[in-house]
Formats: structure tokens, C-alpha cells, sequence
């Protein structure tokens, strides 16, 4: 059910209300825009990812010392 602040709310921004999964959305995606953005942060996820450096992390993971991991990770993606 839908409710009446939710439709509106909506009215007001000119969009219409769709169902997804019992919660209320904005229908208002291009998607086309949403495959390329997306495509566009699991770049940018693989360039962190290449910046990692794997045998720290393997050496770090072989003693189970979580806390080197998040270091190293910390380290390598935020410098």
C-alpha cells in the first residue's frame, strides 16, 4: 500500500511510485546511465584492487593477523 505522503512526495517531483519488494521507489532511472555507472565503479574497484600489494596481504593472512590486513588494505587504497 502506498502511502500518502510517499505519493505526494513523488507528485510533487513529478515521478511516479513503483513496488520493489514491499518498499516504495522513484521510478526514475535511465538504464542505460545505471549499466555505464555501474561499469564505471567496478572499474574503478579493479584500479584499487591492482594497487593492493597481494604478497603482504598472503603473508599477512597466513599468520591470521586480521588487523595487518586492514592495515595494508587501509594503506594501499587511501595511502
Amino acid at each position: 500500500m502506498k502511502s500518502k505522503i510517499a505519493v505526494r512526495a513523488a507528485a510533487r517531483l513529478g515521478q511516479e511510485l513503483v513496488s520493489s519488494n514491499s518498499r516504495l521507489m522513484v521510478a526514475k532511472n535511465d538504464p542505460a546511465a545505471a549499466v555505464r555507472e555501474s561499469v564505471a565503479t567496478l572499474r574503478a574497484l579493479e584500479e584499487c584492487a591492482a594497487r593492493l600489494p597481494l604478497d603482504e596481504l598472503r603473508e599477512a593472512q597466513s599468520r591470521r593477523d586480521a588487523m595487518a590486513v586492514q592495515r595494508i588494505v587501509r594503506i594501499a587504497l587511501f595511502g
